[in-house]
């Protein structure tokens, strides 16, 4: 089920987002609460570069590796 689509503009760029999702993700995106990320994670690295050629989001919801903030 998808949620409410709407065209916003996320760092000076219009796009299409599910915003319900997108506030999630904020708070349960496992890249995000990760005391990896920010150190020794190249899959979270990959991803981040991935988001910002694209201007896409994307909420990471399994992992192997993902270590407790």
């Amino acid at each position: 089920m998808v949620g409410k689509i709407e065209k916003i503009v996320a760092y000076g760029v219009e796009v299409f987002a599910d915003v319900e999702m997108d506030n999630l993700r904020r708070e349960r995106c496992l890249c995000l609460n990760c005391s990896r990320m920010d150190s020794d994670c190249s899959v979270s690295k990959d991803f981040y570069r991935l988001c910002l050629q694209n201007n896409i989001a994307l909420m990471v919801t399994r992992c192997p590796q993902y270590v407790y903030k």
